[in-house]
């Protein structure tokens, strides 16, 4: 049985960046949920223990100054916790977000601008309108659809240095 248990609403009781809410991903531990603001271009962190929920902090990038997500669509979380990933359709781009993965850290959960790419820069041309992102179940490729180019782009993820590859070129 569902029980309702609390409502998140945008620029109340101290949350931001949820404004046009259009995906979440919870963390595989269960104790954060990060959510996309298309309109806000922002993603948003909240806090998940004891069957409750609260806001923590809200990214966005004009004031956090990190490139990418306008527009933001999809948001996914690597099955080991260290990495989030996000497309923006609006400056077709695709994100990656470092989070601190140490549950003794007082940062556990944040997380830390990466890396970027983008439709028509280094060698990628086929990553218009990204809508959606997806992580392999070894956490190995990370698959991005792009509506504008009717792409699918597969990335491959260095698990140590966490360094992007596009995963159609040869090594």
């Amino acid at each position: 049985k569902l029980n309702y248990v609390d409502t998140f609403r945008n620029n109340v009781s101290g949350v931001t960046g949820i404004g046009g809410a259009s995906d979440l991903d919870v963390s595989p531990d269960g104790s954060h949920v990060y959510v996309l603001g298309r309109s806000d271009d922002t993603l948003a962190q909240f806090s998940l223990n004891g069957g409750s929920a609260s806001f923590m902090a809200a990214l966005d990038r004009q004031a956090d100054r990190f490139a990418g997500l306008d527009g933001p669509d999809s948001v996914t979380i690597s099955p080991d916790g260290d990495a989030l990933y996000a497309v923006g359709f609006d400056d077709s781009s695709f994100v990656m977000f470092r989070r601190v993965n140490d549950t003794q850290s007082t940062a556990y959960g944040d997380l830390n601008f990466a890396e970027i790419k983008l439709d028509k820069t280094g060698g990628i041309s086929t990553l218009g309108g990204p809508t959606s992102v997806v992580v392999s179940p070894s956490g190995s490729l990370v698959v991005v659809t792009a509506g504008v180019d009717n792409a699918v782009n597969v990335f491959s993820d260095d698990s140590v240095l966490r360094i992007f590859t596009d995963g159609f070129e040869s090594p």
